[in-house]
Formats: C-alpha cells, structure tokens, sequence
C-alpha cells in the first residue's frame, strides 16, 4: 500500500506532494484503456486473504484500468526499454495486449546473447485483465479537408457580402 509513483512536485501546490501512492489510488477515479507499469516489482505485494495480492497494479485495477502490465520483479533498464518499444509497436499494428507483449518478448529474445537471454531480463512482465486490442483513433482528413473547404466558402460568402455592401 506504500508503492508509489513519483511526480515532479510544483512548490506552489500545498496540497499534493509529488506522490501517489497505492493506497490513494484505491480512491481515485482512473478509467482507462490500459496502464502499463514498467518500473520494477509494480505487480509485487502483499497477499491479504479474500482479496489476492495488494499491488500498485492493483490499485490501477480498483482506480478504473480494464488492463495492465506490470513487473514481477526487478526490471534490467536495457530489456524493458527494448521490450517496451517492441510492445507499443505491436499494439499500434492491432494486437491483443497479451500477444503483443509476448510478440515483444520473442523479439528480445531473438537480439539477446546467452547471458540476456535468462528469464529474469524478459519474463518479469506479465498482462492482466481486458486483453483486446487497443483501439486506435487516426484523423480522418477526409472530414477535415471538408470541414476546411466549408469554411472558405463562408469567409468568401461573407467577404462578398461587405462588398456588395
């Protein structure tokens, strides 16, 4: 209940400290697609009978997240970065949460050398909950083009208006 995140403090704030802690998210109104907690141990906790493993990612889960992907144990810096770009790219194609992480692994794997390739630097992350793809939202220009179009014909409709005036 003590993890936390850390955020920059702004010292005109009185009220929040920089952290949030899993207690506070328990409280907190988070509705959200997928939280991904790359930092070390964020899926480790106590177990408390009746409720399972009380974790930050846990708390990601009471706050609103349908999804999240979190760590196990500590978390290699160079492996999370390459597992993680890997991963976000996977997703941005269309797979499932839990595919593209284990896209992402396979692709760790195949740069790894011997020693890289031990467990400890790529199983520590693990998904859990909602496992649908993501749903990824582009611009259509179409609209926008048309939208734009409009406009210039009303600027021009009222440019001859005062004119004509």
């Amino acid at each position: 209940m003590l993890s936390k995140l850390i955020f920059t403090q702004d010292k005109r704030d009185s009220i929040n400290d920089g952290f949030i802690h899993t207690y506070e998210l328990f409280g907190m109104n988070i509705p959200n697609e997928m939280a991904v907690l790359s930092a070390c141990n964020t899926g480790y906790g106590k177990i408390i009978d009746g409720e399972g493993i009380i974790s930050l990612a846990r708390g990601f889960f009471y706050a609103g997240s349908k999804s999240v992907i979190m760590s196990l144990w500590s978390a290699n810096d160079k492996s999370t970065t390459d597992i993680m770009n890997s991963f976000y790219k996977y997703l941005a194609e269309g797979k499932q949460k839990d595919e593209a992480l284990r896209f992402a692994k396979l692709d760790y794997l195949e740069t790894a050398g011997e020693i890289k390739s031990h467990p400890y630097f790529w199983a520590t992350f693990i998904a859990n909950g909602n496992m649908r793809p993501l749903q990824i939202y582009t611009t259509n220009w179409l609209y926008w083009i048309a939208c734009s179009f409009f406009v210039i014909l009303f600027i021009v409709y009222l440019y001859r208006r005062r004119i004509n005036d």
